[in-house]
């Protein structure tokens, strides 16, 4: 069996988030964003009020 990226994720632990899949989850969510908007600053897209599409 080989492992998933989200199998993966969990075999490490974090204190912010009950499940580590949702920080890669949001860091593909950041990633894509700043793809989108290469003019936007990098202090703007690490502000957690940066619109960030979910879901």
């Amino acid at each position: 069996m080989e492992p998933t990226a989200t199998s993966l994720s969990r075999t490490y632990s974090n204190r912010v988030y009950p499940d580590p899949w949702e920080k890669v989850l949001d860091y593909r969510r950041v990633r894509e964003y700043a793809a989108e908007n290469p003019n936007t600053g990098r202090v703007r897209v690490g502000r957690p009020t940066t619109p960030v599409r979910r879901g």
